[in-house]
């Protein structure tokens, strides 16, 4: 039997070592959470303020001249325009949204690529831009980058067109490894192909589709091969399709079915084709041993934009008033907003010749922004449209 005194000892000696384990204990884990908290505080500090972590879309507004990144969406105009690039370093293709007002940029969404031979496909469909990673395969966000559902049925690429009360579709299948394309109308009311032109056939030859008649009926398509560039029309109430004019050695060429003119470069020259007089007109002719590319019709039909040598100019639809609209600097035409009101162009990177800046002016070379840079990679910027004040017209 243990005395009382020697079970007082020994319990008094227990309880000391208890206090020493739970001390040691309490400084262990006192020690983690030091440790964890400097460990976070260390990456936020070495990421920097206003970085997105782990995610494919950023909300966060990147300032690309001298506006302040602080600037609340709200206050945006609605005037914006949407494009694609290639990022070989991070091997992703990243969609950005361009408040070109406010010289704000916003990434919108992103994702995997890898090859630098080949962009994705980018096209509009309804509200949506659709994204075509693959053959066969496409998903579609809306203009904040938020991947957007639907039921309707999704064509194989974006060489496609939709007549304007939305009942036909024509599209472009490719049958085999080798890409072979096939031309095929869709009714989609009743969501089956009704007609389908043969492989090989000039009508199967992949083309970018450019409007439709103003009867709904007929969808026009512009389409290069070689050193010929192709007007096509297809008829969606009787199948069929015709090749309307044919131009050799054009720099550029585009339609515009709204006007039923076909606009073109060759050479040092600019002309117009009238589709509905059939009429063409020599618009302007710079000096021999110039060119001209980058051609755009003011939506408006009052004059055309192009770049000449290097410069880009502007000039009356009758030839008068061909005026150099940015001075001396080395430029080239991008594009032109919906409205007729301003102009998106690209210039040398002044500090690193790997770069080219996109900058946006009104269409008197006034008023210009500094955009953002791009790399100057083959495939260049894939512009996806204008969205334009309250109508958000495209």
């Amino acid at each position: 039997m243990i005395p009382i005194q020697e079970q007082s000892e020994l319990s008094s000696q227990f309880k000391r070592k208890q206090i020493v384990i739970w001390g040691f204990l309490f400084l262990f884990i006192l020690t983690t959470v030091g440790f964890i908290f400097y460990l976070a505080y260390r990456m936020m500090s070495e990421r920097g303020p206003g970085q997105a972590i782990g995610t494919n879309q950023s909300a966060i507004k990147i300032p690309v001249s001298s506006r302040s990144a602080a600037a609340k969406e709200a206050e945006y105009s609605e005037n914006y325009f949407l494009y694609g690039e290639f990022f070989p370093q991070d091997r992703k293709y990243k969609i950005f949204k361009v408040y070109y007002k406010e010289s704000i940029r916003e990434e919108i969404y992103s994702f995997l690529w890898s090859d630098p031979d080949k962009i994705p496909g980018l096209a509009v469909h309804e509200e949506n831009i659709a994204i075509f990673q693959s053959a066969d395969s496409a998903l579609f966000i809306n203009h904040n980058g938020k991947l957007a559902a639907t039921n309707d049925f999704t064509p194989p690429s974006e060489h496609f067109s939709v007549s304007p009360d939305g009942k036909k579709m024509f599209y472009f299948k490719f049958m085999s490894s080798l890409g072979n394309p096939m031309l095929i109308l869709r009714d989609l009311e009743k969501d089956k192909d009704i007609y389908t032109w043969p492989l090989n056939s000039q009508a199967s030859e992949v083309c970018d589709f450019s409007g439709w008649s103003v009867d709904g009926e007929k969808t026009y398509c512009l389409g290069k091969k070689g050193n010929t560039t192709n007007l096509k029309i297809f008829n969606a109430q009787n199948p069929s399709y015709s090749i309307v004019k044919t131009i050799r050695d054009a720099n550029d060429a585009k339609y515009y079915a709204e006007r039923s003119i076909l606009l073109f470069a060759i050479k040092n020259k600019i002309s117009i084709y009238n589709q509905n007089t059939k009429e063409e007109k020599l618009v302007f002719s710079a000096p021999d041993g110039s060119s001209v590319k980058n051609i755009f019709l003011a939506p408006d039909g009052s004059r055309v934009f192009h770049t000449l040598n290097n410069r880009i100019y502007s000039v009356n639809i009758d030839g008068s008033d061909n005026k150099n609209l940015l001075g001396e600097r080395d430029a080239e035409l991008v594009s032109l907003s919906t409205n007729s009101r301003d102009i998106l162009f690209k210039m040398p990177d002044g500090d690193d010749n790997r770069l080219e800046r996109y900058l946006a002016g009104d269409i008197e070379g006034k008023n210009i922004l500094d955009l953002f840079a791009a790399g100057k990679q083959a495939s260049g910027i894939q512009l996806i449209g204008w969205y334009l004040g309250e109508n958000n017209t495209h």
